[in-house]
């Protein structure tokens, strides 16, 4: 199959390195570091090459960093595990701070974290070791939202992290409403681990008990906490359909948290034989397009030149109240990320951006962060024209416009797609030089010797 431009793109944003412009080009420097580590290495660099050419295809991360000078994990993704304890280990589980110390080196080295918090007990239970009382999962993930928002990934690359409380934990409704607030745990995604019995319970609209292992505090045990027979603690029951109903109506509202079928993943976990899978991490892609002196440009290929820009920027950006734009010279564009995740944001007037939750835009509340958006925020569009490049004339450009404007495509006989220009009013006057740059366009373009042009046809009915 003849690779598609979209796939050459994303190849050389995403992967290529140095002066690499073929997918070849990566392969060959994969195979070359993977057989490093062999006992023959001038053996198995062709073989790894040829397995690669047939159609095998590496994480990311390896196609990305393996061979370079860059210090990275070739795994893309981890789930680091956290017990129920300050320090040391807890149930065969790193305490809290240790785990937070081995999730920075793991992201340092550019890879992403999730955790399952469902051990630490919640808030209210009993520490007896100090006669207090727990502060409960969701306040210790803010020190490892601190920790991901300090430190700065292999390859200029911000910690990507997912967190995971189990449906049944006594916090699960903090949990829930831990990033109503704007500006809260903003390096986290988070998912509601929900069971085969939570399910149940919703179908059947049944109460569903909310345990843990660790002792509650005297007051909750007044309010009717109690011990089940298999050990575990009952803090309290709640309708399983107005926990539902939480989580649907969080996740509408903002986005959070996800839902993973913790107990459906595992029956169908290929590996369940030798593993248990208590969260994810989250991993995806970004792209975008720029302004510039070269037109809109897509930013990975402004990455991969290096050269310095002249962007056009709003100058409400700048602090001045009044709109336009102006252009200003800018750095050549710089990787911030391997793997994060991207979220779309549309706008009432149909404008689309597709960025990172980090990423900043401006609004009528200020600049703020793509996650701290609201529905009904007024995002600002840039409020001028921007810089047209080198290439193209005007007359493309006045086609393009129409047929965004004014045009849409139609199927015609044999199934083939064909653009139509309306024009109305006054734009009636455009119709035949648009004709003559349509016919520039195609001349010589025909498959077969026969010669073809376009012309403006009237409708009459339709003024």
């Amino acid at each position: 199959m003849k690779p598609q431009p979209i796939s050459q793109d994303i190849l050389r944003e995403k992967y290529a390195k140095g002066s690499e412009q073929t997918v070849e080009d990566i392969h060959s420097r994969v195979a070359r570091a993977l057989a490093e580590v062999e006992t023959d290495p001038a053996r198995w660099q062709p073989i790894f090459q040829e397995t690669l050419a047939k159609g095998f295809i590496p994480a990311g991360r390896i196609l990305s960093a393996a061979g370079t000078s860059i210090c990275s994990t070739l795994i893309n993704c981890f789930v680091q595990p956290v017990g129920d304890s300050m320090v040391g280990q807890e149930g065969g589980k790193p305490g809290i701070m240790v785990a937070a110390q081995e999730a920075a080196e793991t992201m340092r080295r550019g890879g992403g974290v999730g955790y399952d918090f469902s051990r630490i007990r919640p808030k209210g239970a009993q520490v007896k070791g100090t006669a207090s009382t727990a502060s409960g999962p969701v306040s210790y993930m803010h020190v490892f939202d601190k920790m991901c928002e300090t430190v700065e990934s292999a390859g200029s690359r911000r910690g990507a992290q997912m967190g995971v409380l189990r449906v049944d934990h006594p916090d699960i409704e903090i949990f829930i409403h831990a990033k109503d607030e704007r500006g809260k745990l903003t390096n986290f995604n988070v998912s509601v681990g929900v069971t085969d019995a939570f399910m149940e319970a919703v179908e059947g609209d049944r109460t569903f008990e909310l345990v843990h292992a660790a002792e509650p505090s005297l007051d909750f045990l007044a309010a009717g906490a109690h011990q089940r027979d298999d050990g575990l603690w009952v803090y309290r029951s709640i309708e399983a359909r107005v926990l539902w109903e939480q989580i649907m109506r969080s996740t509408y509202d903002h986005a959070e948290p996800g839902v993973l079928f913790i107990d459906r993943m595992n029956v169908e976990n290929n590996l369940a034989y030798c593993e248990r899978i208590e969260a994810t991490n989250p991993c995806v892609t970004a792209n975008t397009r720029l302004a510039t002196q070269h037109g809109l440009v897509r930013i990975g290929d402004l990455y991969a030149t290096g050269e310095p820009l002249a962007v056009t920027v709003d100058t409400r950006a700048l602090g001045r109240p009044a709109r336009g734009v102006e252009v200003r010279e800018a750095k050549p564009a710089f990787l911030t990320a391997h793997n994060a995740e991207v979220f779309r944001v549309t706008t009432v007037e149909g404008y689309e951006l597709e960025a990172t939750a980090w990423h900043e835009v401006y609004t009528a509340r200020g600049k703020i962060k793509l996650s701290d958006l609201r529905l009904g925020d007024e995002i600002w569009v840039q409020s001028g024209k921007g810089q047209f490049g080198r290439d193209g004339d005007e007359p493309l450009g006045t086609l393009l416009g129409l047929i965004a404007g004014d045009g849409h495509f139609t199927h015609r006989s044999k199934g083939q797609e064909c653009a139509v220009l309306n024009f109305w009013n006054e734009d009636r006057l455009l119709a035949d030089a648009m004709a003559h740059t349509v016919n520039l366009m195609i001349a010589g373009q025909a498959l077969t010797p026969r010669s073809y042009s376009v012309a403006p046809v009237a409708v009459p009915e339709r003024h």
